[in-house]
């Protein structure tokens, strides 16, 4: 009798490998984030102030403002466009994202599953100086006095780095994370590794 083959298949990062990618050059360290689950939720018309409402409740924090990230150690949020935002959350809890919390927006905004589209870098340098010089090798952003405000949010702006669309969270004064289309992760992470590179130079 025929027998179908057990299935074995075994999930990689967005950079092809079984665990996340880490590597440390000068003063920084790049490390590659797979463990968080997100989003997109566009409200729909006339239903701006309700999303955000919902959007406030669920991340504990006001809903995150033009190029800011906002929310609590569970959900967080970042503007993407006027009515749209990203949720994120940790992936161990909501790995069907959209399932979860799609209900809390029935009647008012779409939500659109986004985690598996997108890859994730944390870089972390040893000052804040280091990490803005970084960031103005990257791209065009100044990420300079954008860390962590008294909602226990931060700077999220959209930016293009090595022709890449990507964004860029300010989470502290030494850490952000850089968010961009996984099919790009590999170009991507090269760049950001060669600008560490630089960065002390």
């Amino acid at each position: 009798m025929f027998k179908p083959a057990e299935n074995k298949l075994t999930p990689i990062s967005a950079l092809g490998a079984v665990s996340p990618q880490s590597i440390a050059v000068n003063n920084y360290t790049i490390c590659e984030v797979t463990d968080r689950a997100m989003a997109s939720v566009a409200a729909l018309k006339t239903h701006e102030k309700a999303a955000a409402k919902t959007i406030a409740r669920l991340i504990g924090a006001d809903a995150p403002s033009v190029a800011r990230w906002s929310g609590g150690t569970e959900l967080t949020a970042f503007w993407t466009g006027a009515g749209q935002w990203m949720v994120d959350a940790p992936m161990s809890s909501h790995e069907d994202i959209t399932a979860i919390l799609a209900p809390d927006f029935a009647g008012i905004a779409v939500m659109t599953e986004q985690s598996f589209g997108w890859c994730r870098f944390e870089i972390s340098g040893i000052d804040a100086n280091g990490v803005d010089r970084l960031c103005g090798l990257l791209c065009a952003l100044d990420m300079r006095e954008t860390t962590a405000d008294s909602s226990g949010g931060g700077a999220a702006a959209r930016t293009s780095i090595e022709h890449i669309g990507c964004f860029v969270m300010r989470l502290t004064a030494t850490k952000i994370h850089i968010i961009a289309p996984r099919s790009s992760a590999e170009s991507l992470y090269h760049a950001i590794k060669t600008a560490m590179v630089s960065a002390d130079h």
